[in-house]
Formats: structure tokens, sequence, C-alpha cells
């Protein structure tokens, strides 16, 4: 006979648990943190919740949930059904603006080290925007057959050409501090 239309028997229930797990556990700490928000810096507080806020300003305790959702907002919409490519990717490209907003607007990471950690995040996530414009233009990409291999090679530079900004960014971030003594040390040798 012929197979009954529809989702398996347990598809509801698989995903009322993905929804669970992927928005529960961070609202879950998110609603314990704020609980504690008067006592972050207790010991036993400090003990258990502290690897979620250390790093971050002290009034954006929260933000490591919140950057928990954004990683989760960010795999939705590729695994929901019957989008098209440029719907998954405007969707992506409005949670990037979305978030980079969010990030730019309230730079939640505490001020050491020249405010790395801020300027890493807010330029990851300009990386990820560039990557996801990247993609829209090659999927939406309809020339000859010659000209549409040229433009993938030059669109795939660029996604290249991101990733290897940001890379380097980052280790010259790293080093830094290593940079500046090396730079002080040259100078007092003069």
């Amino acid at each position: 006979g012929d197979a009954p239309e529809g989702p398996p028997p347990y598809y509801w229930l698989s995903i009322g648990g993905i929804w669970l797990y992927t928005f529960g556990i961070p609202l879950w700490l998110y609603l314990v943190m704020r609980g504690s928000r008067r006592r972050l810096y207790d010991d036993r507080v400090r003990q258990t919740l502290g690897f979620l806020y250390n790093g971050y300003e002290p009034t954006f305790y929260w933000y490591e949930t919140f950057a928990m959702l954004r990683k989760v907002s960010v795999d939705l919409p590729l695994v929901v059904p019957d989008l098209g490519e440029a719907q998954r990717l405007g969707l992506l490209m409005f949670l990037a603006i979305f978030f980079l907003a969010v990030h730019v607007n309230r730079k939640p990471y505490d001020n050491r080290s020249y405010r790395l950690m801020d300027q890493l995040e807010s330029f990851s996530l300009w990386n990820f925007m560039g990557l996801l414009m990247v993609s829209f233009f090659s999927s939406t990409l309809e020339t000859e057959l010659d000209i549409e291999a040229l433009v993938q090679i030059v669109l795939l530079a660029v996604a290249l050409g991101f990733q290897l900004v940001f890379l380097l960014w980052a280790a010259v971030a790293f080093l830094r501090p290593w940079i500046l003594i090396a730079m002080e040390r040259s100078e007092r040798r003069k």
C-alpha cells in the first residue's frame, strides 16, 4: 500500500525536544543568573556560574546565554523545511545584522587587552555577514557557463580573503602585547 503522508510518528516530539534543549537551556541559565545577579561575586556563585559571566562587563552577566541563542539561531534556518536557499540566506543575513547591531551597541566584554574581545567579536560578525553576501551572490548567479565559473572563483577568493583578513587581524591582536614589548626593548637599545 501507499505510505501515509506527513511526518513520521515521533517527528513533533523530536521537534519539541530540539526546541526545549536549544532554547530551554540558555533560558534556564539566564533565569538562574538573573536570580543570582546581586550575588555574582560571592564565592559560591562564582564557583558554579562564574564561567558563564567571567570576561563580561558586570551589567552583561547574561550575555553568554544570548551568545548561546545566537549560535542556535544561526543553525535554525539550515534545518527549517521548505525554505529555499535565498530565503535561508536572507534569514541568516537578518540574524547576522541583528546580532551585530546588539553587539556593537552593547560591547559586553570587559575592557582587558585594549577591548580585544569586543573587537574580535565585531570583526567575526562582520566576517560572517560578508560570507553570507558572497554565498547569496554565488547562489543567485545566472550567467553563461564560462563566465559563471570565473565569477565563482572570484567569489571563493573573496570569501577566503575575508577569512584570511580575520585570521591575520586576530593573530596581530593576540600578539600585540609581545610586539609592544619587543618595540619597547628595541627603543631602549638605541
